[in-house]
């Protein structure tokens, strides 16, 4: 949250703070793709063991913006006079059914390796 609220108030600053940390792994960063960063980020600063899926979404102005990893999913929904329509779903992210692709952080896994990052 803290990061979207520091996104908010001053763009050009939360690029630049990515664009470093991007630099550090040898990979580019896509400022239409800010919400992989914020996960990124948080998947990297997290000292907790475990794993588990993430869904963000990010409604700026008319823009919609998502970040996806694992079997959450989203439904956009529009109300129609009294109907509800179905105007976009996203995918689920699996290896194959009911194993979904996870943020993991195990005491094996050594998140400083970049090839990980650039997963």
């Amino acid at each position: 949250r803290r990061l979207q609220e520091s996104r908010r108030i001053n763009r050009r600053s939360f690029d630049q703070s990515c664009e470093s940390i991007f630099e550090q792994f040898s990979s580019a960063y896509d400022r239409e793709e800010w919400l992989r960063a914020i996960l990124c980020r948080a998947l990297c600063s997290c000292q907790t063991l475990g794993a588990t899926t993430a869904l963000l979404l990010a409604l700026e102005g008319d823009r919609l913006t998502t970040a996806n990893v694992g079997d959450s999913q989203y439904i956009h929904l529009r109300r129609e006079s009294s109907q509800w329509s179905c105007i976009y779903h996203s995918n689920a992210q699996v290896h194959y059914f009911n194993c979904p692709f996870q943020l993991t952080r195990m005491p094996d896994v050594d998140l400083d390796k970049h090839s990980l990052w650039k997963q």
